[in-house]
């Protein structure tokens, strides 16, 4: 199913071949501690925007 937005938070990744996934980028080491609970929920948002859309999103530890 194609995604009808561009992740900010997320990037595609091959996971073999045939099948891709998401994986979320890393927090940026310049980020505010105060903006980086904010930068967590927008990127937990999208994340369940595109399972949402039937994509596939890996678990990274970077979003804990």
């Amino acid at each position: 199913m194609a995604v009808s937005f561009e992740p900010q938070f997320h990037k595609r990744v091959n996971r073999n071949q045939e099948e891709r996934a998401w994986i979320a980028l890393p927090h940026p080491r310049t980020l505010v501690p105060v903006k980086s609970m904010f930068y967590r929920q927008w990127q937990f948002e999208e994340r369940v925007r595109l399972q949402e859309a039937g994509e596939i999103v890996l678990h990274n530890d970077s979003e804990e």
